[in-house]
């Protein structure tokens, strides 16, 4: 139930991966989508976002 926000914005996730995971969600849509785009409904969902 993690949203991709949080994810952009998680200095622990920032600190451990190397920017990689912020960078990776940062170019989805907006801010507001990220705001509710949940990771496990993606995948559920089998969403793919061109990266």
């Amino acid at each position: 139930m993690t949203t991709f926000r949080d994810i952009e914005t998680s200095p622990l996730l920032n600190a451990y991966f190397c920017g990689v995971l912020p960078k990776a969600v940062s170019n989805v849509v907006g801010v507001q989508f990220r705001n509710v785009v949940t990771v496990g409904a993606s995948v559920y969902a089998k969403y793919g976002f061109q990266i």
